[in-house]
């Protein structure tokens, strides 16, 4: 049957000499997988429109309890200003789109998750990379259902500690945070915008205790390959 949806494309692989599978996040039936033929082909209308981050209007042939399904038209609904010229938004984009891809189970529906990666996608674009994948990645965690808080009887003015156990800020027990970590984690968990992007060393240090953190609780490592890309 014929379907229509808004898709986020999560990653793409060569199939064939000219055809290509695209694993995307969609509105209406979550993360799905499908084959674009002849995407490869000089004249195919499929010719630069599925890339990894791309926002597009799928049109596609869905049948029920096949893990492939078969796109028939598509259009671009987002186009990038910034991230398709800046290499490290591009990246930003595309580790988003690889922790939807890697921590998600293919026919599960959020809406909410859609829509949260899209507008992600969309504020990297605006040139806020690094703290909104950490902004993204939170969300991630939240509605895998190990929702990161903070301790009401936090002491800021002491030691600040971070329990992976249970996923909180505390004075007590885990493993110890500088205060700027703490302080972006704290905006980040607040959906507190910036105006300027973290660097990289803070970003590595607070992604990699958040990462390590969800691998736990899901009893799964997630290795995020498009971080090696960021300079």
């Amino acid at each position: 049957m014929l379907k229509n949806s808004d898709c986020i494309i999560l990653n793409s692989r060569k199939y064939s000499e000219s055809s290509k599978i695209i694993s995307v996040y969609s509105k209406t039936y979550g993360k799905i997988s499908l084959m674009a033929k002849g995407a490869y082909s000089n004249k195919s209308k499929f010719l630069g429109l599925l890339e990894t981050s791309y926002i597009i209007d799928a049109e596609f042939y869905f049948k029920e309890n096949r893990d492939l399904h078969t796109l028939s038209n598509a259009d671009i609904k987002y186009r990038y200003r910034n991230a398709k010229s800046d290499f490290r938004l591009l990246t930003c984009a595309m580790i988003c789109c690889e922790i939807t891809n890697k921590s998600q189970s293919v026919g599960e529906v959020n809406p909410d998750l859609y829509y949260d990666l899209e507008s992600t996608l969309k504020s990297i674009d605006e040139g806020i990379g690094l703290y909104n994948c950490l902004i993204y990645l939170n969300k991630v965690i939240s509605y895998l259902g190990f929702q990161i808080t903070i301790d009401e009887n936090l002491d800021r003015e002491g030691k600040i500690k971070f329990n992976m156990n249970n996923g909180t800020f505390n004075s007590e027990s885990g493993f110890f945070i500088y205060k700027n970590e703490f302080s972006v984690v704290e905006n980040m968990i607040n959906n507190i915008s910036l105006d300027i992007d973290i660097d990289l060393e803070l970003f590595n240090k607070i992604y990699s205790f958040m990462i390590r953190y969800l691998s736990i609780h899901i009893e799964k490592h997630i290795n995020i390959n498009s971080l090696e890309l960021l300079i």
